[in-house]
């Protein structure tokens, strides 16, 4: 079943490491107009990814609408068919469709620029040109038995002729992200030489998608740049390199900033008003390292903190000028595409559209998947299907591999070659084991994460993320001795003590809660989320004054979430301040609509300030998104009783609570069948 169609073209422009501080602070100082104009005309998002965080798997996601362990990219390497040795992961490690694979059975025309594993390209209606097409000068040529990085291949030849290679990056490209007196000195030769492939890379994939925007029709069009996180990488560089170095990062990340804005300008004027804009960074730099061999971020692997980590600005015709930025997550960006072209968006997705991001009458539908058969069966080109029939075991990307060997990540010798494997297998567990903690399969999680240990018990890693899966599952016991065994065994860091407090406040221990979270203060100045965590501890121990401070401090080091500006509004509340309450409620439903106690401390402050028709309306919304709580048809059953005279209402109210909590037991009285 289809919707109504919104669209006749989107075009997605990704920014891959692109932090969302930097976009704010040169936004603020004007230094990037372009972006600037697609704010004041649209809508900003910050989104929330899945982890592990790192880039080839949130892009993943994001084609995919999926979870990484649906999609299947949980590594940037994966093992060869034989067992022995690393490869670098491909498209064909990606088990569910992607965005363009739908599109492309809809029949819309779509062309794709260098996505991140989206290498050998796919046959589209349209342009296909693999991430692999744009590659840094350094990496490995490529055979035909590798597989094609553009389709069609009529394509290639004009692609071709557009590369830029390093000695062709313009000097006043250079100078943006180099000095300019510092070009051409011997001592900074080789990071001139890095700005120079990063220019050069940046060029050809905007040269390429130029051309696939000219030369044929389009209904959807993407291009990804990942320039941003490999600046970000020599900026890290360069701060050690010299006293220097910090002034020559900035001027690096800023330079590289301003230069992308310009190119957005130049391909935005290939495309007239009707058309839907949408630049995205899933993740910040912090995750766009790749994870070779494990050796992964904090976030990446550690951690219960869910983070806002990508940004997102949305511009077309019917999308609203918002003044806040909303808070979304990473998966809701494809069943919103899907829905913008009238087509249905998959049940088994992880994301549901955003439709509040657009006027009134956007009709979304769905069906249950899209994943009607394997990616890996997606029609190719005659010449690519004969390379791989003749050759059933012979990998993709075996000049790459090589390649590995001399970087250091595989050891020619068999047995360190081995413990390269295992490691791999080992890390890939452990990310299947985070998705799917974040996809809310907790049983399932802790099931792969007591595997790993049985295998790996002095693993670090495994015992933290088994400590925050019994933590969901509400066994604070279980989930505090792993923390003890972690603590005894001196590994100890701020994620560790702020799970501890996590636990202690679950548990109600609200004072030993506070005394965790100092620990998470130990060597920086804020430890993120810590002291939205410490404001519900003042709040729950009803230190209303404490409370409102630490709430004011999460804001000031973390922005305003959702979570810290409804914590405020509960805390005015209770300090009979209705007004600011009601205040802090409605900023937090624009920055979370989906979140319920706003809502509910909404309609507390409106019953407070005597206005029960519209406290009526907030409690429907928190029936709306809490269908198992009884507690917003009491308050209705209040408010019609008291305030507006109502007892039929009030009864019916009622009725309706006491429904609530009849179908919450029989749920749980056959879950508890289901479990014997």
């Amino acid at each position: 079943m289809s919707g109504s169609r919104l669209a006749d073209r989107v075009l997605l422009l990704g920014w891959d490491g692109a932090e969302p501080e930097t976009l704010r602070t040169l936004l603020l100082n004007g230094r990037l107009p372009v972006l600037q104009s697609l704010l004041e005309r649209g809508s900003c998002l910050e989104l929330a990814t899945p982890r592990p965080l790192f880039a080839r798997s949130a892009w993943t996601s994001l084609a995919t609408g999926k979870y990484p362990h649906e999609h299947g990219v949980l590594h940037d390497l994966c093992i060869n068919v034989y067992g022995d040795q690393l490869q670098p992961i491909t498209r064909h490690n990606r088990t569910t469709s992607a965005l363009w694979n739908i599109l492309h059975r809809a029949g819309l025309q779509t062309h794709i620029v260098g996505w991140p594993v989206s290498h050998p390209a796919e046959s589209l209606t349209g342009i296909f040109v693999s991430d692999r097409f744009a590659s840094p000068e350094s990496t490995p040529l490529l055979t035909q038995q590798d597989g094609p990085t553009v389709l069609p291949r009529e394509a290639f030849s004009h692609l071709d002729d557009r590369r830029v290679s390093q000695s062709e990056a313009e000097e006043i490209a250079l100078s943006q992200l180099l000095p300019a007196q510092l070009i051409g000195l011997r001592e900074y030769s080789r990071v001139e030489a890095a700005c120079r492939d990063i220019l050069a890379q940046s060029a050809t994939l905007f040269r390429t998608i130029r051309w696939c925007l000219d030369v044929q029709p389009w209904n959807f069009s993407a291009c990804v740049f990942p320039g941003f996180h490999r600046s970000h990488e020599l900026a890290h560089s360069l701060e050690r390199l010299s006293p220097t170095g910090p002034e020559l990062s900035k001027h690096l990340i800023s330079g590289c900033y301003e230069h992308h804005d310009l190119l957005l300008g130049q391909i935005l004027s290939q495309v007239d008003d009707s058309t839907y804009i949408l630049v995205i960074s899933p993740t910040g730099p912090q995750a766009a390292t790749s994870s070779v061999l494990g050796a992964h971020n904090n976030h990446a692997t550690f951690g219960s903190m869910n983070r806002n980590a990508g940004l997102a600005v949305f511009k077309g015709p019917n999308v609203l000028r918002l003044t806040r930025t909303m808070s979304r997550n990473l998966l809701d960006i494809a069943p919103t595409i899907l829905t913008m072209f009238g087509l249905p968006y998959g049940e088994d997705m992880g994301g549901r559209p955003m439709l509040e991001c657009f006027e009134p009458g956007l009709t979304p539908s769905s069906v249950e998947t899209w994943d009607i058969q394997s990616t890996n069966t997606t029609p190719q080109s005659n010449e690519w299907k004969e390379d791989r029939e003749d050759n059933p075991k012979e990998e993709v990307y075996h000049l790459a591999v090589e390649y590995l060997i001399e970087l250091g990540y595989v050891d020619p010798l068999d047995i360190a070659a081995q413990n390269s494997v295992n490691l791999c297998r080992r890390t890939t567990e452990l990310n299947r084991a985070i998705s799917l903690l974040d996809a809310g399969q907790i049983d399932k999680s802790i099931d792969v994460i007591n595997d790993l240990k049985e295998d790996h018990y002095d693993s670090h890693r495994a015992h933290f993320l088994l400590a925050e899966a019994l933590f969901r599952a509400r066994r604070f016991e279980a989930s505090r001795q792993e923390i003890d065994l972690l603590m005894c065994r001196g590994f100890e860091n701020p994620q560790l003590y702020y799970l501890a407090a996590a636990n202690e406040f679950a548990d109600r221990r609200y004072d030993r809660a506070l005394d965790e979270l100092a620990c998470t203060q130990r060597g920086i100045s804020r430890f993120p989320g810590a002291m939205l965590l410490a404001g519900n501890v003042h709040l729950r121990k009803r230190d209303f004054s404490a409370a409102q401070e630490a709430f004011e401090q999460s804001i000031v080091s973390d922005g305003p979430t959702a979570s810290a500006l409804d914590g405020l509004a509960a805390v005015k509340i209770h300090l009979g301040k209705p007004e600011e309450a009601a205040m802090h409620a409605l900023d937090a439903i624009d920055q979370s609509s989906t979140l319920d106690r706003a809502h509910y401390h909404l309609a507390i402050a409106l019953i407070l300030l005597n206005k029960p028709n519209e406290a009526i309306g907030a409690l429907r919304n928190w029936a709306s998104l809490d269908p198992m709580a009884a507690a917003p048809y009491r308050w209705m059953a209040r408010v019609h009783q008291l305030q507006l005279a109502d007892p039929v209402r009030a009864n019916a109210c009622r009725l309706l609570g006491k429904e609530v909590i009849r179908r919450r037991r029989t749920s749980l009285a056959n879950q508890r069948a289901a479990s014997t």
